[in-house]
C-alpha cells in the first residue's frame, strides 16, 4: 500500500489539535518533514515550537532543524 502523506496530514493535525503530548507533535513534525514542502515549513516550526522552550529534548533537536 502507497503512503498517502496528504491523508496521513489532515489525520495528524485533527490529532494534533485535540492533543498536545509531545509525541504528536514529534509526529506531526516529522510528517511534516518527510513532506517537504516550504508552504508548511512555518507549520512545521509551530509545531514543536512550545515544547521546545520548554526544554523537552525532542521537540528541541526537531526545533533545530527547522
Amino acid at each position: 500500500m502507497e503512503k498517502d502523506l496528504g491523508k496521513a496530514l489532515e489525520y495528524m493535525r485533527q490529532v494534533a489539535r485535540s492533543n498536545r503530548e509531545a509525541d504528536i507533535r514529534d509526529q506531526l513534525f516529522d510528517l511534516l518533514l518527510e513532506i517537504d514542502d516550504p508552504d508548511l515549513y512555518q507549520e512545521m516550526v509551530d509545531s514543536v515550537y512550545r515544547l521546545a522552550m520548554n526544554k523537552s529534548p525532542n521537540p528541541q533537536a526537531r526545533y533545530g532543524l527547522a
